[in-house]
């Protein structure tokens, strides 16, 4: 899981024996009293999802995932070609993150490269 300080600072920071990098912390897992202290303390967990198998689901679902990543697909793409579509999205496609600032505002989309000052301001590229 991701780890997002709400007052992120270049360099090492630690809290509650979370070492955060750059405003960041990875960790595989936390005690739930600790993840409780951190959310109140205004930190922003990501908890990362399993990863779906393709193969277990409908066409219908298969065409729903690609119309939400806006992948086109013919018309009677089978299975497979709607799999092969997807996974084919999936590994050509670099992902940005979303930024939300001490203001509350959010900078960038996931597809732009977001450039934070220290004055708090930030803006995107790309």
């Amino acid at each position: 899981m991701r780890i997002i300080h709400p007052h992120p600072a270049q360099g090492r920071q630690k809290f509650i024996g979370v070492e955060f990098i750059d405003g960041f912390a990875v960790v595989e897992s936390l005690h739930p009293e600790t993840e409780a202290a951190l959310v109140q303390h205004r930190f922003s967990i990501e908890h990362e999802a399993a990863p779906v198998d393709l193969g277990n689901i409908t066409i219908a679902e298969l065409r729903d995932v690609a119309d939400v990543a806006g992948i086109e697909y013919p018309a009677r793409a089978n299975k497979q070609k709607l799999i092969d579509l997807i996974e084919a999205a999936q590994s050509s496609g670099e992902e940005f993150a979303v930024v939300e600032l001490d203001d509350g505002s959010v900078v960038g989309d996931g597809t732009s490269i977001v450039t934070l000052r220290t004055d708090g301001t930030a803006t995107t590229e790309g």
